[in-house]
């Protein structure tokens, strides 16, 4: 199956939605009422869980008795959530249907082969989201439906992937403008939910990062305890060190044990490799492997390399991997659960690992190298 960029990244965003506020449930200004129906599910659960969080990290699980499910959420902040019957999320495919917590909230909820039936009332927020999907895919729907053809095309082999790529670059850049647009015209908390998935999903694209920290500031004073604005300024600040000042960044994770480390109590003298990675992840750990060589080289030279795993729940699978895997260096810390989120400081929202070189200083030297580069790099220090 062909890879279809644009509607990736745009089409999960878009739900059918529709209605007015349900005002049949009273509640307090910092709390949320979900109530709700699911129609059509095998399994008698629906999951909840922040749109700026895996569902792996934290979720909710809320029981459905008959067709009806409710659920009351203390919510000071009002932010999007994203909500999925229980089957989709074990079963998948998972396509989340998109909900801001704010007053009562009404769901009709059914299994994806029936995503376009799903239906949110309730709240201004919900109002303006339904709203601004309806004009994205009233602006965008037949541009849309021809990106779909070209790739169509693309399996059909009548078109060229390079040029529906040219294509599809095009059509991308307009939505992006779109929305950019929309952000800076409307200062709101729907606004800046899409502003922080780009900031989320995008920062390593450079022409959009700088938008996204163009339009920041404006939401900081709008929003200023929101937890949008502590989570883009993470990634903000942890792309600024990284590529503009180039010094690392310090953080607390836990070892093994369970006892609180400071990173840079950590560091080599001459130079560490941070290693982010996990457990579940099969590229991480092939990269990991490839270092083994390079460590054998330098050890003795001021040399070292620092494991860091985002894991879930509990460690076993990383202790199982470790023994497996029989590390020549020794070093294995965890951010179990996101607690000290590590990944959100170093911008890697999108993905399991990286790996980052950093010299004696704190300096950065290199951003997901190679082993061939750590080789070339490491050489060069004279060690």
């Amino acid at each position: 199956m062909t890879n279809w960029p644009t509607l990736g990244i745009i089409c999960i965003a878009i739900i059918s939605s529709a209605g007015s506020t349900n005002k049949a449930h009273a509640v307090s200004p910092d709390s949320c009422l979900i109530v709700g129906e699911l129609i059509g599910a095998k399994r008698k659960n629906v999951i909840l869980f922040k749109a700026s969080e895996s569902p792996l990290v934290h979720r909710i699980t809320i029981p459905v008795i008959g067709n009806a499910f409710r659920y009351k959420m203390e919510s000071s902040h009002p932010e999007a959530y994203m909500v999925v019957p229980e089957d989709d999320f074990l079963e998948g495919p998972m396509r989340p249907m998109i909900i801001f917590t704010e007053g009562t909230v009404t769901l009709k909820l059914h299994p994806v082969s029936r995503y376009e039936e799903n239906r949110v009332n309730g709240g201004s927020l919900n109002q303006e989201y339904q709203r601004y999907q309806a004009s994205l895919r009233q602006t965008f729907r037949e541009k849309w439906a021809t990106t779909v053809r070209l790739w169509e095309a693309v399996e059909a082999d009548s078109l060229k992937k390079d040029e529906a790529l040219a294509l599809d670059s095009v059509l991308r850049s307009e939505t992006l403008d779109w929305e950019f647009q929309y952000v800076s015209n409307n200062r709101t908390l729907v606004s800046y939910y899409i502003l922080k998935n780009y900031a989320m999903l995008n920062a390593d694209e450079k022409h959009i990062f700088s938008r996204v920290k163009e339009l920041y500031p404006a939401f900081v004073s709008a929003f200023p305890n929101h937890p949008y604005t502590s989570l883009i300024g993470f990634i903000v600040k942890g792309k600024t060190s990284l590529e503009d000042e180039r010094r690392f960044i310090d953080f607390e994770a836990e070892d093994l044990e369970g006892n609180a480390v400071d990173l840079q109590s950590l560091l080599a003298p001459k130079a560490t490799l941070i290693n982010f990675w996990a457990s579940w992840c099969g590229p991480c750990i092939i990269k990991t492997r490839t270092m083994l060589p390079i460590y054998e080289k330098f050890k003795n030279k001021g040399f070292d390399i620092i494991n860091v795993a985002r894991e879930f729940d509990n460690t076993d699978a990383l202790k199982n991997l470790l023994e497996r895997e029989n590390h020549l260096w020794k070093t294995n810390l965890v951010d179990l659960n996101g607690k000290y989120s590590i990944w959100e400081k170093y911008t890697i929202n999108t993905r399991a690992g990286m790996m980052v070189l950093i010299d004696g200083y704190g300096n950065v030297l290199a951003v997901d190298p190679t082993a061939d580069q750590v080789n070339d790099i490491l050489a060069g220090l004279a060690m």
